[in-house]
């Protein structure tokens, strides 16, 4: 409807520059925009919350299990919760 308008050159920017992005770039532009950029959210900057570790014992990455078969239920909260 508005060939070679301004709203025109910019969607097919847009456009080219999403396709031709790759998903992990796509991905980091977003966490710096939304997460560090914005104060909507804290950043991801991992699996745990500040100050929570993992049980020794039992340390196979699986947060969820490990904190299950040592009992840890700080832990298993702070995997668990999407803050």
């Amino acid at each position: 409807m508005h060939r070679d308008t301004f709203i025109d050159h910019v969607g097919r920017v847009v456009g080219i520059t999403g396709v031709a992005m790759p998903s992990f770039w796509t991905g980091l532009i977003f966490v710096y925009v939304f997460f560090t950029r914005s104060t909507w959210r804290p950043a991801p900057l991992g699996r745990l919350g500040a100050g929570i570790t993992c049980a020794a014992a039992y340390h196979r990455g699986l947060y969820v299990v490990d904190s299950l078969l040592t009992g840890n239920w700080q832990t298993l909260r702070s995997s668990l919760s999407f803050n």
